[in-house]
């Protein structure tokens, strides 16, 4: 009996050690991106935003976007969009594949995609 007891307590302090080590050497993995921009304080290596595959626009703001900044700039200002029309409209679970059915470079939109944006558009133009 006095033999059960003493394994059982050093397992059981096994356990609380390794309880207590376990996380502490556990290396966090960071989550995936979309895109992978470099950072850098020196302005030459700043990465170059490719251009916008598309050259005919359905929407001033994407137009606009593309000629600032490429599909960076496009891509930062629709999910600003998105962000404000979720907040707003109280949309729920909607991101870039609600609307879109292949992302960079080509960014092909859904046979909805286009109806969503000037629904959502809309609806935040009467909100202000």
């Amino acid at each position: 009996m006095k033999r059960t007891l003493t394994l059982l307590l050093a397992l059981g302090g096994l356990a609380a050690v390794a309880l207590v080590v376990a996380p502490l050497t556990a290396t966090a993995v960071p989550a995936p991106s979309d895109t992978v921009r470099s950072v850098s304080m020196d302005d030459d290596d700043e990465e170059e935003s490719p251009p916008c595959h598309r050259t005919e626009f359905e929407t001033e703001l994407v137009k606009k976007a593309c000629a600032e900044g490429g599909q960076f700039a496009a891509k930062d200002a629709m999910k600003r969009f998105v962000r404000e029309a979720k907040t707003k409209l109280a949309l729920g679970e909607v991101d870039c594949r609600t609307c879109h059915d292949v992302l960079a470079p080509e960014y092909s939109l859904k046979a909805d995609g286009m109806k969503l944006f000037n629904e959502w558009k809309t609806k935040l133009e009467a909100a202000k």
